[in-house]
């Protein structure tokens, strides 16, 4: 159908605008393992966006949602959350240069505040996908009943893809290093002679 192939062309431009966020990046900014890191930052972004656009399409515009819709979204979303959440860990390894970073610079603060707010929806997820399989059969009602909790999921998402922007804008903690000393040059105050 045109609409379906219309759906597609747009988000595979979506994704290919992403993939331009992830390429200047705090990643591509990296000196060691640049192509790794901002590998792992495109995989993140490119899944938590298809999850985020399905969940905002169920929660939002729930008179366009269908029972096949919520099957394939249902589907898709177990294994886009478990991808998504796994590179967002390997993006805070590669931005943060210790663990205690996590609590001690605005950035890591980020990160456990997204951690935090992350659970709930991760919890109604997994609601939401046991009570689709267990009433698969049930129609219309079922899925209304869900409208809510899907809202819910939807806007502790956002707060999740704000933190996400909040972090763009953050710069990532640092090591401190200490130049090793190689020379030490030593001077003696002496009394100046007459006319020096």
């Amino acid at each position: 159908d045109a609409g379906a192939q219309l759906a597609m062309v747009a988000g595979m431009a979506s994704l290919v605008s992403v993939a331009g966020l992830s390429l200047t990046s705090h990643a591509s900014a990296r000196q060691d393992w640049r192509t790794v890191a901002i590998a792992v930052d495109m995989v993140h972004q490119f899944t938590i966006s298809i999850w985020f656009g399905g969940l905002l399409l169920l929660g939002l515009c729930w008179r366009l949602v269908t029972r096949p819709l919520v099957r394939r979204f249902s589907a898709a979303a177990l294994p886009l959350m478990v991808l998504g959440v796994g590179a967002g860990i390997g993006n805070a390894a590669f931005a943060l240069p210790a663990l205690k970073s996590l609590w001690q610079s605005d950035y890591g603060k980020v990160i456990l505040y997204k951690a935090i707010v992350l659970v709930p929806v991760l919890a109604l997820a997994t609601f939401h996908r046991k009570t689709l399989a267990k009433l698969a059969a049930a129609a219309t009602d079922t899925l209304r009943k869900l409208r809510v909790p899907l809202r819910i999921e939807a806007i502790l998402a956002i707060a999740i893809v704000l933190g996400g922007s909040v972090l763009a804008l953050l710069a990532p903690p640092s090591v401190a290093v200490t130049p090793e000393l190689t020379s030490l040059d030593l001077a003696h105050y002496t009394q100046p002679r007459a006319g020096e």
